[in-house]
């Protein structure tokens, strides 16, 4: 038997499928990333609530569409500055490239 990648939808439709009861217009999100989006949706309310005028949030241009979704999401709607670091040929973040972006934040990443 071969297994669908997880995050593949289903072929078939015999999978239960939940309607949202929101009224909020809200991006896309795929079934196999709504923990993820719901995360980084949280860590941004989150600072916000404690004050933050423009929380920073980082990630890496391989991430899944659902997940870079999510951060284009809480840019537009909530303010958040996303920074999307590129990656090498092999796909992996040097950490060169995230020492140069944590230096123009006036942060460490030690």
């Amino acid at each position: 038997m071969t297994r669908r990648p997880r995050c593949q939808p289903r072929a078939d439709r015999s999978a239960p499928t939940v309607r949202s009861t929101s009224t909020t217009t809200r991006p896309p999100i795929r079934r196999c990333s709504e923990a993820d989006a719901t995360a980084i949706r949280g860590v941004v309310t989150a600072a916000l609530t404690a004050g933050a005028t423009r929380p920073h949030i980082i990630t890496r241009a391989t991430e899944h569409p659902s997940v870079l979704a999510a951060f284009e999401y809480v840019e537009r709607f909530h303010g958040a500055e996303v920074t999307v670091l590129p990656v090498d040929g092999d796909g992996l973040l040097t950490p060169d490239v995230l020492a140069s972006r944590c230096a123009r934040r006036r942060f460490s990443c030690r």
